[in-house]
């Protein structure tokens, strides 16, 4: 914590008071009605969220204003206590004013004497270090009924994006908001680009004296936004705006390629990578250990100071400090391909938004993060080397989906990263060996193999610590059947080259029978581990965005319940089809009794995604496949013991065929006798 205004660097002037700049629009505020119910949220009501931006050659400024009504006790924190961030290498704060609105008089506030200076690094835990500097106001003094008007500025933009302006505008919240209004200016000779979602105004252009164009968008009263569940992460929910300076995907490119130039090796490195250049297997074997000796060598540390942000460290440094974010490991890992003789390149990538990046315009600000690609045998490949540690033979690896990608290559366009096959994930295998008596325990035991992406994930969690995966399983299990006990220590086999990886749980459980009302059954019934889990609940009506169920993939479980006694159940197969979702259940008798039972579970899903016109079919889908997802078993008790259902009726049977019997000799006998 820093508790004067002089950042780290010394620098006194990185925050500063001034009145507005001559081309900025801050009318005074006047409030125009008492706020109404459903323009209050969590004690505030916001009256005007007001964003201005001015581009000069190589300069850029963004002025902020924000105007809130303190309605009850809950606004006062977040109406007093305001923090700015910026980047003090290449940015300055300028405050303008802080105004208490009360009563009808305008109280003007000494920001300077609440003001602190911080650098929090909010990102410290995922080791990412930006230098950002928080400015940290305490408004003195806020009180209920009061309306909080703060005004500031923000200069300076980093030299890579001076020329290529692209930002992004919310005209729309999730809350109600009086007046959103963005304006833009900007040399009149420079090109851009306009972009909307949602019903989102047109602009008004104007030219000024000065030579600027003037975007404005201004709504007004828009009433709060509800996000519909499960909308896919790259749809904008809310009305929104995009300005974006003219270019194209290759200048893109060109502009981060050359900070990803191939560079000689480090010593100790070459040597590690000549003997993978010897050894013995195929170009996709020596391709894999080259990803995972980068995986296994990089700690994941990503400076994002000055120019760490946009382009990776030399190799020699990489190495030598064993550090890197993805924009290192993918520079070190293609100087590494390429001395193995495999053409590969850095992959820009957009994990959030990249479904929808054809149809936006090209910026320099539309990746988040950086793979790497390369080709084999006429076929595709996408790696990521910060994904450790991961399993499995070139073929069968799990590899990055974040639909368009921007290869850093000459002459580069997007490229779609594909579907990828349709993995079996997960497959589960439970057995249950139950007592006769209602108040014994059972043993439990579940296999698990996980494949593909869930066996990286899983490989992640048993290398931080496998007695604390054991205690999570343990947890899940018990809050699902019932008090158990571990039997056995947590058994781990790992496949690598098939990417498999196979858990295995023994546990006691007790009780597991339980005792209806009557006291006359007992009763069992398994676990849903498969339809419940991956077939979220999704409301069928009105819907107007699709729904996100996540990655195309099939499922299976089996079950098998060992009774003590005969049971009556009787064999059942439910098959649930709607377009691209299947689900199988089946119940097969394994012997004559009925002791012996295992209920097999399938489910497919061939498409992760749910139209509109189809939220109806996959809630109808999902209510048939619930409706066959557990198996429930009721066995007579008497006491403390669990009865067979079939002694009673066994001996009816016996009795009726035994009278059946001496009936037909009757009958037989007295044909013999008419006949003689």
């Amino acid at each position: 914590m820093i508790d004067s205004l002089a950042p780290p660097t010394g620098n006194p002037s990185v925050v500063s008071f001034d009145a507005l700049p001559s081309w900025a629009e801050a009318p005074a505020f006047s409030r125009p009605t008492p706020p109404a119910a459903e323009q209050i949220d969590e004690g505030l009501c916001a009256w005007l969220y007001d964003t201005q931006v001015h581009l000069g050659q190589g300069s850029q400024t963004w002025l902020s204003r924000t105007v809130n009504e303190v309605t009850s006790p809950d606004g006062l924190t977040p109406a007093g206590q305001v923090s700015i961030d910026f980047e003090p290498s290449f940015q300055r704060l300028v405050l303008h004013h802080v105004r208490i609105l009360r009563a009808g008089e305008a109280i003007e506030v000494d920001a300077q004497q609440g003001l602190q200076l911080l650098r929090r690094e909010q990102d410290l835990e995922r080791a990412v270090f930006d230098g950002r500097l928080t400015a940290h106001l305490s408004i003195p003094d806020v009180r209920v009924g009061d309306v909080v008007d703060l005004c500031y500025s923000v200069e300076g933009v980093h030299p890579m994006l001076a020329d290529l302006f692209c930002a992004e505008w919310p005209l729309s919240w999730m809350r109600w908001v009086g007046e959103t209004r963005v304006r833009v200016m900007a040399p009149a000779e420079r090109r851009f680009t306009v972009r909307a979602w949602n019903e989102a105004p047109a602009p008004r252009v104007e030219l000024t004296a000065e030579g600027l164009r003037t975007w404005t968008w201004r709504t007004c009263a828009t009433p709060a936004v509800s996000p519909e569940p499960l909308a896919p992460e790259w749809i904008r929910q809310h009305a929104a705006v995009r300005l974006a300076e003219d270019c194209a995907w290759s200048q893109v490119a060109d502009r981060f390629r050359p900070g990803y130039a191939l560079e000689p090796l480090p010593a100790d490195l070459m040597a590690q990578v000549a003997g993978l250049r010897t050894r013995r297997g195929s170009a996709g074997d020596r391709i894999v250990a080259a990803l995972r000796l980068v995986q296994s060598s990089l700690r994941y540390q990503a400076d994002h100071l000055g120019a760490g942000g946009f382009a990776p460290r030399p190799v020699q440094e990489i190495w030598a400090t064993r550090t890197g974010d993805c924009k290192d490991a993918a520079r070190l890992l293609v100087c590494i391909l390429h001395h193995l003789g495999v053409a590969a390149e850095p992959v820009l990538v957009n994990t959030v938004r990249g479904e929808s990046l054809e149809t936006e315009p090209p910026s320099l600000a539309a990746f988040d993060h950086c793979v790497v690609g390369l080709k084999l045998s006429g076929r595709r490949y996408w790696v990521d080397p910060t994904a450790f540690p991961q399993g499995g033979r070139l073929e069968v690896l799990h590899q990055p989906r974040y639909g368009w990608a921007l290869p850093l290559v000459p002459v580069s366009r997007l490229e779609h990263m594909g579907e990828g096959p349709i993995e079996d994930v997960l497959s589960i295998y439970t057995v249950y060996d139950l007592p006769q008596t209602v108040s014994g325990a059972a043993k439990m035991r579940v296999e698990t193999v996980h494949a593909g992406r869930r066996a990286d994930i899983m490989r992640r969690r048993l290398a931080a610590g496998s007695a604390s995966v054991a205690r999570a399983f343990r947890d899940h299990t018990d809050h699902r059947v019932g008090p158990v006990l571990s039997a056995e220590p947590l058994e781990v086999r790992d496949d690598l080259d098939a990417n498999l990886l196979t858990t295995v749980e023994t546990y006691v459980v007790k009780p597991v029978w339980r005792i209806d009302a009557a006291s006359t059954h007992a009763e069992f019934a398994t676990v849903d581990d498969l339809f419940g889990p991956s077939l979220p609940s999704l409301l069928a009506q009105a819907r107007r965005l699709p729904a996100h169920l996540g990655e195309a993939l099939r499922m299976r479980s089996r079950t098998e319940i060992h009774l003590p006694v005969s049971s009556r159940a009787s064999a059942w197969e439910a098959v649930v089809q709607k377009g691209p979702w299947k689900s199988v259940s089946r119940l097969v008798i394994l012997d004559s009794r009925g002791t012996s039972l295992r209920l097999e579970q399938a489910l497919s899903l061939d498409r992760g995604l749910v139209r509109p016109d189809e939220a109806a079919a996959y809630a109808k889908f999902r209510e048939q496949s619930l409706a066959s997802a557990e198996l429930f078993l009721r066995q007579p008790v008497r006491a403390d013991l669990v009865r067979s259902w079939g002694r009673r009726g066994s001996a009816a049977r016996a009795w009726r065929v035994g009278v059946l019997a001496l009936m037909a000799l009757w009958l037989v006998s007295k044909l013999v006798n008419l006949v003689l």
